[in-house]
């Protein structure tokens, strides 16, 4: 029987769209340590958003749900998986140096998880799943936005981490063009808008960073 090269729908080896996938995932494994490094060597939350992080988490945990659901490949979101941690993480370091930290986060969480189990559970219809992702794209830029503006506004980003946003710039730039080879138009267009704001925040941290010398 005569081997045959498996291809994908947008005519790519399955062998590329691979490595793209692996090029995508494990940058995103640690995308947000350079974040809880800066946080921790500032000992301060001084110009990082909390909203943001918040509604980052939210845009995050849609697409992951939204993939999971439709069936998509484990390769196609699995970075979402690891983000959902890592940002969970700095959302409570955030809290930590915000004196925040108390039990009022337990009700919160576990209304997540709830909230997270039911629309990945097959009560949920799928024009819900896709009215969902739709909103994702609006709630991410706004998180992107309100971070940006933060930094703008007390022209310090010292507490930012331009490594996380140039990471997650990159990662969404080749997350663009998987999303074009699956013929996912509304992931495409998602990332297309997301990923402008990427690049404006990746100036505006480099351009308030304290010192030019250190871009963590």
């Amino acid at each position: 029987m005569a081997a045959s090269t498996d291809v994908t729908e947008g005519g790519l080896p399955a062998s590329a769209l691979l490595i793209i996938n692996l090029f995508c995932v494990i940058p995103c494994v640690v995308l947000k340590i350079p974040q809880l490094l800066s946080l921790y060597k500032s000992k301060s939350a001084r110009g990082v958003s909390l909203s943001s992080f918040i509604l980052e988490l939210i845009s995050y945990t849609i697409f992951a749900v939204y993939m999971f659901v439709n069936s998509q490949p484990i390769m196609q979101y699995v970075e979402f998986l690891f983000l959902i941690v890592q940002v969970w993480a700095v959302i409570l370091m955030i809290l930590h140096y915000l004196d925040q930290v108390n039990f009022i986060l337990l009700p919160y969480s576990a209304l997540y998880f709830i909230a997270v189990w039911i629309v990945a559970s097959s009560v949920t219809p799928p024009w819900f799943i896709s009215l969902l992702l739709t909103l994702s794209t609006p709630i991410s830029a706004s998180g992107m936005i309100i971070q940006i503006l933060a930094i703008y506004r007390i022209k310090d980003s010292g507490s930012v981490s331009f490594s996380s946003w140039f990471i997650s710039w990159a990662t969404g730039f080749l997350r663009l063009v998987t999303s074009i080879i699956a013929g996912d138009m509304l992931v495409v267009f998602s990332y297309v808008f997301t990923n402008s704001l990427r690049a404006v925040g990746c100036i505006v941290i480099l351009y308030y960073q304290p010192s030019a010398k250190k871009l963590t």
